[in-house]
C-alpha cells in the first residue's frame, strides 16, 4: 500500500488522528497485513508494538520450521537493530565483525557462516535491504526487535560495554537508534543511563552532542537534569568553549523545552547560551531558538503566554549587563510579531504522538501579554537607555496599531509616556512618529482614525 492509503486506513476504520497515521504508516512501509493489526492495537492501548509479536515474528520467519536456526535468526536480527544500519560488505569488515563478536555474546556457538547464511537469507526476503550497507524493513519491526533487544539486562550492559569501542560510523548509527526510543517502549532507565555518564568535555564534542541530542529525544527530563548538573559549575568562559557541538546543543534544549514544566525549568540554560553568543552565521543559533520560544503563535513549546513573560520579567530584573538587556529587547521583537509566525519543525515530535504548540485562549491572554512585554520595552528605552530599545519599538508600532484597537491603544499609551521624557531626542521622535503616521495614512480604513488623530497630538506637542 502507498502510504497515504495505509493512513486512510487507519484514519477512516480506527479513529486515529491524521499525524499518528501518518507517522505510522511511514513505519509500516506499505505491509497491508500490518493495516488493521497496527489500528486495532493502537485504537486499544494508543500504542502499536502491543500484541504485535506473532505478526512481526511471522515476517521474519515465514516457512522456517527449524527451532535453533527461529532462535539464531532473531537474536541476530535483534543485534543488527541496535544499529540504524551497518556495513556488510568488505569494504565495512570492522562493522561486520564487530556486530558478529556482539552477537556471540548470546550465541556463543554461531559460526561465521552460519551467520553469513542468515545475513543472505534476511536480504533474500527482503527484511535486510541494500547492498553494501543494510538496514531492517519495514521500519516498525526494526523498532519492534530494538524494543526486544534492551528487554535483557544483559544485552544491555554488554552493548554499553561496547560502545566506546565501535567503528566510527557505526557508533553514530547506535546513537541514532535512540530517537525510536519511545516508539518502542523502552525504559527510560535505559537512556538515563547513559546520560548520567555526560560531563563538560563530552558537551564541547559534536560527536558527543549528536548523540546527546537523540537521548534528549529519549527521555527530555533526564537529559534536562544533564544540563542542570553541568551548568551549575560553568563560568562564561567554559560556556564560550562550545562552539563546534553548539548547535546540536540549541537542537537538544529546544527538544527538551517543549514540555512546559521543563521549559519553566530549563529556559535559563538557553539564556546562558544566547549571552554567551559564539555562532553569529545562523539565525537558528541560540539567540534565535531563544527568541522564537517568545512568540505568541508557533513558538515551539507548551508553555503559556502567562509563564513565558514571568520568565522574561525575571531575566530582566535580574539583568546586570548591556549584553543582557540587549538580548532581552531581541527576544520583546519576536514575542511583539502580529503576523507570518514560523519555527522549525520536528521538536513535536514524542513517539507516535504529535504534541500541539502553546495556543492562547483568548484574545485578552494575547494582549495582556503584549502589555507586559511594551512595559519591559519602554523601560529598557527610559531607564536602561537602550538605543535598540527604541528602534524595535517603532519597527512594531505600525502592526500593532492596525492589529487591535486594544493594542492600538497600549502603543499610543506608551508613545505619551515616551514623549513626556526629556532623555528622548526630539527630533527622532518625531522622525519616527511622523513616519509611522505616513504609512497608516496610506490605509484606507476608517477604524484607524482615531490613531491617526492621537499620534497628529502627539507630534503637536513634540
Amino acid at each position: 500500500l502507498e502510504d497515504e492509503d495505509f493512513a486512510n486506513i487507519l484514519i477512516e476504520e480506527y479513529g486515529i488522528k491524521k499525524a499518528a497515521a501518518q507517522h505510522i504508516a511511514s513505519l509500516c512501509e506499505g505491509y497491508p497485513r500490518l493495516a488493521h493489526y497496527v489500528g486495532k492495537n493502537f485504537r486499544a492501548n494508543q500504542t502499536v508494538l502491543s500484541d504485535l509479536d506473532s505478526v512481526l515474528e511471522g515476517i521474519v520467519l515465514a516457512s522456517e520450521t527449524n527451532g535453533v536456526r527461529k532462535n539464531n535468526i532473531l537474536a541476530v536480527l535483534r543485534y543488527c537493530s541496535v544499529f540504524k544500519k551497518f556495513g556488510y560488505s568488505d569494504e565495512y569488515r570492522d562493522e561486520k565483525n564487530f556486530i558478529y563478536n556482539l552477537i556471540k555474546f548470546e550465541l556463543p556457538s554461531l559460526t561465521p557462516v552460519e551467520f553469513d547464511n542468515i545475513i543472505r537469507n534476511l536480504k533474500a526476503k527482503k527484511i535486510l535491504q541494500q547492498e553494501h550497507t543494510l538496514y531492517i524493513s519495514p521500519k516498525i519491526l526494526h523498532i519492534w526487535l530494538y524494543g526486544k533487544f534492551w528487554e535483557n539486562k544483559e544485552r544491555k550492559d554488554q552493548i554499553f560495554n561496547e560502545i566506546d569501542n565501535m567503528p566510527a560510523d557505526l557508533k553514530t548509527w547506535f546513537s541514532d537508534m535512540f530517537q525510536y526510543a519511545k516508539n518502542a517502549n523502552l525504559s527510560v532507565d535505559i537512556p538515563r543511563e547513559l546520560l548520567q555518564r555526560f560531563n563538560f568535555d563530552d558537551l564541547i564534542s559534536g560527536e558527543k552532542t549528536d548523540f546527546f541530542l537523540n537521548l534528549a529525544k529519549a527521555n527530555s527530563r533526564e537529559a534536562l537534569n544533564t544540563l542542570l548538573r553541568i551548568f551549575e559549575n560553568l563560568s562564561d568562559e567554559d560556556i564560550q568553549k562550545i562552539t563546534i557541538s553548539r548547535m546540536n546543543l540549541v537542537w537538544a534544549i529546544r527538544q527538551i523545552l517543549f514540555e512546559e514544566a521543563l521549559f519553566i525549568k530549563g529556559i535559563g540554560i538557553l539564556y546562558r547560551l544566547a549571552i554567551n553568543e559564539t555562532e553569529h552565521v545562523f539565525s537558528n543559533n541560540s539567540t534565535g531558538t531563544l527568541s522564537e520560544l517568545f512568540q505568541v503563535m508557533l513558538p515551539g513549546t507548551q508553555a503559556s503566554l502567562a509563564a513565558r513573560s514571568e520568565i522574561l520579567k525575571n531575566f530582566y530584573t535580574n539583568a546586570k549587563t548591556d549584553k543582557e538587556i540587549c538580548l532581552l529587547v531581541k527576544i520583546m521583537d519576536c514575542a511583539l510579531k502580529t503576523r507570518d509566525f514560523m519555527r522549525m519543525g520536528g521538536f513535536e515530535c514524542d513517539g507516535f504522538e504529535t504534541k500541539m504548540d502553546y495556543r492562547p485562549k483568548t484574545y485578552g491572554e494575547i494582549f495582556d501579554y503584549y502589555k507586559i512585554i511594551l512595559d519591559l520595552l519602554v523601560d529598557a528605552i527610559l531607564v536602561k537607555n537602550n538605543r535598540d530599545a527604541f528602534d524595535i519599538l517603532f519597527n512594531n508600532i505600525f502592526a500593532l496599531i492596525r492589529y487591535n484597537e486594544i493594542t492600538c491603544n497600549l502603543i499610543i499609551e506608551k508613545l505619551e509616556i515616551i514623549c513626556k521624557s526629556k532623555s528622548i531626542d526630539r527630533t527622532i521622535l518625531y522622525k519616527e512618529i511622523s513616519k509611522t503616521l505616513k504609512n497608516l495614512k496610506r490605509i484606507k480604513n476608517d477604524n484607524l482614525q482615531p490613531a491617526i488623530a492621537k499620534l497628529e497630538e502627539l507630534i503637536k506637542q513634540i
